[in-house]
């Protein structure tokens, strides 16, 4: 038999599907995230949030992005951060403030500590789904994890971009 082992009394087949835990619906809720990532994105909510962020996007004096954390002491942002500051500043806080708000929350972290559930909830507190500031939370940290801040800013400007050009 291709692709199989003996190990012991039993047959192992070998798939493609990897299923490290004792969870026999793994590939069942990777499919209903998938569903649901491509669902926010392409809905009127989703849409509107990234035309809202290729706006910030375009708009931000230093074309970087940071990864990690929503704002760092420099001032510069994660995508979420970016759209959580063009909100915030859209309805009369001062920017510079704002920024400085999310990076005196992101510095009593460690450098190691995942900050997604932070990241959610700030992009809650502007009217994004959790799903959708998870999303872009993926998008910033680990597609593009290893790439430069300049690298990282235009591949997610890029990503936006062709995602809003579905419609």
């Amino acid at each position: 038999m291709w692709g199989a082992q003996s190990v012991g009394e039993r047959w192992a087949v070998m798939t493609r599907f990897a299923d490290d835990r004792d969870d026999d619906y793994d590939v069942l809720d990777w499919g209903r995230w998938e569903r649901n990532s491509r669902v926010c994105v392409e809905g009127k909510r989703g849409q509107t949030a990234l035309a809202e962020l290729e706006a910030a996007l375009v708009a931000l004096p230093r074309k970087v992005l940071i990864k990690g954390a929503l704002a760092d002491d420099r001032g510069d942002m994660c995508a979420v951060g970016v759209l959580v500051a063009h909100h915030r500043t859209a309805a009369g806080d001062e920017r510079s403030e704002v920024v400085r708000q999310m990076a005196d929350r992101a510095a009593k972290y460690n450098a190691d500590d995942d900050q997604t559930e932070e990241t959610i909830a700030a992009g809650r507190a502007i009217g994004l789904t959790a799903t959708l500031s998870w999303v872009l939370s993926l998008l910033n940290d680990l597609d593009h994890g290893a790439a430069t801040p300049e690298q990282r800013y235009d591949a997610v400007l890029r990503w936006v971009r062709r995602k809003r050009d579905i419609f």
